[in-house]
């Protein structure tokens, strides 16, 4: 995937600039997302419940959410259960950025660490002609 070029270089080649990378990045935006709604369920009630009558109340207004789907859908939001689902969210967020980070970690090491490969006699470039030391070249 082509990025950019600086001076020539491509910057797909390094290693945050991957499709990977921007992936991974997408997914740590959700897991802050999904930390920043559970934070508000759980330790600011009050602003996450101000929060969810106005967005009822703008879904309501542009006439897109019927009224008592919106009291329904309102205490859903307000709820145990989206809170449990949000923490949920977030917790396996944070499990998944960590495996990926550990991962990122070892494939840089072992990118920049020297493989030393087993002794096998088999696999030794044998010379195309052997060197007579004993004739003298004219």
């Amino acid at each position: 995937m082509r990025i950019a070029s600086r001076g020539g270089q491509m910057l797909s080649s390094h290693p945050l600039v991957e499709k990977e990378a921007l992936i991974t990045a997408g997914l740590a935006v959700l897991t802050f997302a999904a930390f920043g709604c559970w934070f508000l369920m759980a330790r600011r009630p009050q602003q996450w419940a101000a929060w969810v009558e106005r967005e009822n109340d703008f879904w309501r207004a542009k006439g897109l959410l019927p009224a008592t789907f919106a009291e329904k859908l309102k205490g859903w939001e307000k709820g145990r259960t989206l809170r449990l689902l949000a923490g949920i969210t977030t917790c396996i967020g944070l499990i998944g950025l960590a495996l990926t980070l550990v991962v990122w970690m070892k494939a840089v090491v072992l990118r920049h660490q020297r493989i030393r490969m087993p002794y096998n006699p088999a696999l030794q470039v044998r010379p195309a002609r052997p060197v007579n030391p004993g004739k003298p070249k004219k």
